[in-house]
């Protein structure tokens, strides 16, 4: 019997989309963490300035991965879809803020080095990745 795909929503099981979803994740990151780098050790932005330019970019490929590749759920809705991932986007770049800003003045961890990949990872697994899987691409 072939299996008949669903017109529209995640076209891709759990665990294949989370290992897609990283490996997509990883070239969305690195993007937006060689901006932010780039920004704030070579041109003295500060890191909270930084931080949402380079999510920007990387926010960007990371749709069109999730979109085409990571969940395949292209269901000729790209509007829709795209407005639901900016909502995420933004939940997502204000934690990662958040996170850069509590670490620094609060935990005090000076290292951006640290502090910018530490608040990526947490806010990815535990907001990112479902917020999608089960959101922006269902």
């Amino acid at each position: 019997m072939e299996k008949v795909l669903k017109k529209s929503g995640v076209q891709v099981p759990l665990v294949k989309s989370f290992f897609r979803w990283n490996a997509s994740a990883l070239t969305a990151t690195a993007v937006d963490k060689a901006i932010e780098m780039l920004l704030h050790y070579q041109f003295g932005v500060d890191e909270l300035i930084a931080t949402p330019i380079g999510m920007t970019v990387g926010s960007i490929i990371a749709f069109f991965l999730g979109r085409n590749w990571t969940f395949i759920s292209k269901d000729n809705k790209i509007s829709n879809q795209g407005i639901k991932f900016l909502v995420i986007a933004i939940g997502n770049m204000s934690l990662n803020w958040l996170l850069v800003w509590a670490l620094r003045d609060f935990i005090g961890i000076e290292d951006y080095y640290l502090t910018s990949p530490i608040a990526g990872i947490i806010v990815g697994l535990l907001f990112s990745f479902p917020m999608q899987r089960y959101f922006v691409y269902k």
